[in-house]
């Protein structure tokens, strides 16, 4: 593997040592203690959630769910457990601490109360208090939110220059929320890809009404779906697994709710509802959608294209291809804050008949599943689950328990079982494959522990195994997982993370064996990574941030090993309550794309960016948000990536001639 030029590497590490020395000197004498590093906390949370994403969305729905819970927040004094448990950091037992503290003692008069609640320490609070309020009597408004973006690659690809890319080479995205107090709700997106030649490509809308009798909710429109763990049906993004141990062994329902997102694939298009009556939840919806999909000469479909690009000829044929007919429905009962049991039925019928490609695959026109779930919480404890049948017979699911042992100290231990011929189409629960809930098994254990003030310990193991091939891995797997991090907080501003990481699994590698023939034997691949991420605050107004990540990775066949490094800094600057800076500078160099490190990266309000870098060059970026008055927002960014060892990038029609990538992207955020 190449190194960096260590003078290079001397200069970042100075220039980061001399800006903590300074940062802890002015920290120091800093008398602004209400000045904590909420903004520093909250990134790093959610990039501990989020940063198995390891794709690129230009349309986060998670992200966005959670900026427009800082920018709406939760009221306490209305919020229900299951409520609390979708913000971020937020486990079942304090969720039911603050209701009953919230029923024992009346209403909460300030957010600063919760932190006389059990199990809320001062890092649990600094998250919360950006995602609650204490609302007052404020007569029932109107508020619309107007977004618009824009983005393209100023180097032009392949596809422009021959012309089999259709449009031009921007993408764009618009859409309006509009929502009346707490009781209705609507909004509308268009959404375009670079290459693409409409600027309504893609369209989404929907209606939400909200009543207090019966008909608790009804949506018309697109919308998504999330019910028990995601064993019958889930949108296809969650929390998984990463820094962040506790939360994502349990999945936080939200039912039916709206689509805001410009995901083409993952929602549902029609009508849903939720009656309640006493103890009981009745949920149904129906859908009724086009799906792109490759279909061969007999019309059979060989495989859904999900990416939704629409750019060149072949890609246009694909559009549309089949439809999918959804139906469904869930029953819940709930007794108090201590038990909800649910009773969920799925069924998917599309027009054309999908292609076997390998036995146990998916294959016909219909697909159905059932599932029974339950949620029981007692004392410390929380017991969860979800297992359901699909119409091959096979049973599979997740039975979890979550322990808080002491004060700062929850543990989560959760056992899963997806058979091979367990069929779930729109399924997502927790597990090692993100997306594909079949043919795995495993075991799954994270602990947290708050050791001393501004010191948290946590890890998990996971064991799991593929009994049958893989789409890529033509036998059975198995492996491990192993996570052991560390924060600290040696004083308020300053705030450090250690992770390493260590995963063990089954590899087929092509190689040539001793007659020239390509073989694929199996083998253990085991890959390792050490992260070191500092952040301070050095005053109100300005935060430094630097990262160094090492990654191994090794085959137990093969003597050899390949490894990389990543080391950046950023800053962010706020010169005025209006004004913020982001900057970052990116090192990388790895022996292959076998090595590659993933990025978490700042990013225009509502999208996600985290790529993988590989090869040996350099990257950085430059974005910009700017408050012109109360109510519109406008922000910028810039990044450009240098590939030292390319003289062209990517392949087909995304080829760059030349070693240099960058992209600019604007928007624009109006409310009132």
């Amino acid at each position: 593997m190449k190194r960096f030029p260590l003078a290079t590497v001397a200069t970042l590490f100075f220039l980061t040592l001399s800006t903590s020395l300074f940062a802890f000197q002015q920290v120091r004498r800093d008398t602004l203690a209400a000045a904590d590093t909420l903004q520093t906390i909250l990134e790093m949370n959610v990039e501990d959630l989020l940063e198995q994403s390891t794709q690129d969305v230009e349309d986060s729905e998670l992200v966005d769910r959670l900026q427009r819970l800082q920018e709406d927040p939760m009221d306490l004094n209305d919020a229900s457990i299951e409520d609390l448990q979708l913000i971020p950091g937020v486990m079942p037992i304090v969720a039911r601490n603050i209701v009953e503290a919230r029923e024992r003692f009346g209403e909460f008069k300030y957010v600063s109360d919760l932190l006389a609640v059990d199990g809320i320490d001062e890092r649990l609070f600094a998250l919360l208090k950006r995602f609650v309020q204490v609302s007052q009597s404020v007569p029932t408004k109107l508020a619309v939110h107007y977004r618009s973006r824009a983005a393209r690659d100023l180097e032009e690809r392949q596809g422009f220059r021959d012309g089999s890319y259709v449009g031009s080479p921007w993408k764009s995205y618009n859409r309006i929320l509009g929502k009346y107090g707490s009781s209705a709700s609507a909004g509308i997106l268009t959404e375009k890809d670079a290459g693409e030649n409409k600027v309504n490509d893609f369209t989404s809308g929907f209606l939400t009404i909200k009543t207090r009798g019966p008909l608790t909710k009804l949506i018309l429109g697109d919308y998504l779906v999330e019910l028990g763990q995601g064993l019958t049906v889930w949108r296809s993004l969650g929390f998984s697994k990463g820094l962040e141990v506790i939360q994502p062994a349990k999945k936080s329902a939200r039912g039916i709710t709206p689509n805001v997102s410009s995901d083409e694939n993952n929602f549902y298009r029609g009508g849903a509802a939720v009656v309640t009556l006493a103890l009981f939840e009745a949920t149904l919806f129906y859908s009724n959608r086009k799906v792109d999909a490759s279909v061969d000469s007999l019309g059979r479909v060989t495989n859904i294209y999900g990416i939704g690009y629409h750019r060149t000829q072949s890609e246009l044929r694909r559009r549309f291809a089949t439809r999918e007919r959804s139906a469904g429905g869930r029953l819940q009962y709930s007794l108090g804050k201590v038990l909800r049991l649910g009773s969920t039925y799925f069924t998917t019928k599309f027009n054309n008949p999908f292609v076997e490609k390998r036995l146990y695959d998916f294959s016909g026109k219909e697909s159905h599943v059932a599932s029974i779930d339950f949620d029981f919480l007692w004392d410390r404890m929380n017991i969860f689950g979800e297992w359901a049948r699909s119409q091959t017979g096979a049973v599979g699911g997740i039975t979890g328990v979550f322990v808080r042992f002491a004060r700062g100290v929850d543990f989560v231990v959760s056992f899963r079982n997806y058979p091979r011929d367990f069929i779930s189409l729109h399924g997502f629960a927790f597990g090692e494959r993100n997306g594909t809930t079949r043919n795995e098994a495993g075991l799954y254990m994270g602990l947290r522990m708050r050791v001393a003030r501004g010191v948290v310990l946590s890890g998990y193991y996971d064991q799991f195994k593929f009994p049958w091939q893989t789409a890529t891995i033509p036998f059975p797997i198995q492996g491990s997982d192993f996570l052991l991090a560390a924060e600290l907080r040696p004083f308020q501003k300053f705030n450090i993370e250690f992770k390493y990481k260590s995963e063990v699994k089954g590899d087929a590698v092509s190689t040539t064996d001793e007659f020239g023939r390509t073989v694929a034997p199996l083998t253990d691949r085991t890959q390792r990574n050490g992260r070191l991420t500092a952040a301070l605050d050095i005053t109100r107004d300005l935060r430094v941030r630097g990262r160094l990540e090492l990654v191994k990775v090794q085959y137990s066949e093969f003597a050899s090993c390949g490894k990389g490094i990543l080391l950046y800094q950023d800053i962010r600057w706020e010169p005025s309550p209006r004004l913020t800076l982001d900057a970052r500078l990116i090192f990388f160099d790895t022996d292959s794309y076998d090595t590659r490190i993933y990025e978490f990266e700042s990013e225009l309000r509502g999208t996600l960016f985290n790529p993988a870098l590989y090869g040996r060059g350099r990257r950085w970026y430059l974005m910009a948000r700017y408050a012109v008055f109360e109510g519109l927002e406008v922000s910028a960014k810039y990044s450009e990536i240098y590939h030292d060892d390319l003289k062209k990038v990517g392949s087909g029609a995304d080829e760059i001639n030349g070693n240099v990538e960058n992209r600019f992207g604007a928007q624009v955020d109006i409310r009132f």
